[in-house]
């Protein structure tokens, strides 16, 4: 518990320094009526369909300006803060951290569902989550991959202290693990696959085994959707074109989005049959069906046995789904 509260301080700090700076910086507002509006572009595969939706037209058709700005994920969040970005991809449980420490934004719609492209790669000689016990997992903590291991050591009736956790960024955790110098490393794609350089390794678990469904949530921040609600909808629109044109065609699409990121239209295929972006429907049905309750449920019950957050989040502060109910 003391080391949770250590790290939410140090995140706290950050954020404070980030937001301090930001606001001397910007005054009333970061926006004048010609700012394009700006994304990170992750290379997470799912976050290039707003760089599909830039590159065949769908934001100029939809009479917005978009820049996405490629962000490595460990330093999104600060640029989010600093109003530096108007958009984030997060998941919700994320989102809970970064909300509590005071960034101001809200999630627009679940729009993504994954279902292998998030896990745990261990050593030959760990065979359950029990083996865990006593070994060196990298694995970047207040992330989605801290909650997922979080979800499956509640769900084993393991503690956290049990293991020894380095807090590393997917990328840096699969070059240690790579290297042997950790026992276990959780990472999403395009980094997870990686692990089959280390001669043994597997896979312990992946998101489609966890007891809650994993999805990614789009957040705008409070000053976008306040100043420029015109264009938030805009944007909406114009991601949704992308996932019909990637429906539709979805070898150009995965040669576009690949080549976005420096790979072949096939290995951009092996990511999105991992994961599902979800069309204009599907994202409504998640509005409806209770699933942003239950995972409210599940963020708010472990964030808060582990120290990270000091209240519950309620889904009304969390969300604000009027931009996509009133889209069309």
């Amino acid at each position: 518990m003391r080391r949770n509260v250590l790290i939410l301080a140090g995140i706290a700090m950050m954020l404070a320094i980030v937001l301090s700076i930001g606001s001397q910086l910007t005054g009333f507002s970061v926006f004048s009526a010609n700012d394009p509006i700006s994304i990170q572009g992750s290379q997470f595969p799912s976050n290039r369909f707003f760089y599909l939706a830039e590159e065949m037209g769908f934001f100029d058709e939809e009479g917005v300006d978009v820049v996405i700005k490629e962000i490595p994920d460990e330093q999104a969040v600060q640029a989010f803060a600093a109003g530096e970005l108007d958009f984030l991809h997060l998941s919700p449980d994320w989102y809970a951290i970064v909300r509590s420490q005071g960034v101001q934004g809200k999630q627009l719609m679940l729009f993504e569902i994954a279902s292998a492209a998030e896990g745990m790669a261990v050593s030959k000689d760990i065979d359950s989550l029990s083996d865990l016990k006593g070994k060196r997992v990298a694995v970047w903590e207040g992330t989605i991959l801290h909650f997922q291991l979080l979800l499956m050591l509640e769900s084993w009736n393991i503690s956290e202290k049990d293991i020894e956790i380095i807090s590393l960024p997917p990328d840096a955790a699969m070059i240690a693990f790579i290297s042997e110098d950790v026992d276990a490393a959780a990472a999403y794609e395009p980094w997870l696959s990686q692990y089959g350089e280390r001669e043994g390794a597997k896979l312990l678990y992946t998101d489609k085994d966890m007891p809650l469904e994993m999805v990614s949530s789009l957040v705008a921040s409070d000053e976008v959707l306040r100043e420029r609600p015109e264009d938030v909808s805009a944007f909406l629109r114009g991601f949704f074109r992308a996932v019909a044109f990637y429906r539709e065609h979805p070898n150009e699409a995965n040669e576009i989005m690949g080549r976005s990121i420096g790979i072949s239209a096939d290995d951009f295929k092996f990511f999105m049959d991992r994961t599902k972006v979800l069309d204009y429907d599907e994202s409504m049905g998640l509005v409806h069906d209770g699933s942003m309750e239950e995972i409210t449920d599940a963020v708010n019950r472990v964030w808060l046995r582990e120290g990270i957050l000091q209240r519950p989040l309620t889904v009304e502060e969390s969300y604000d789904t009027g931009f996509l109910e009133n889209l069309y």
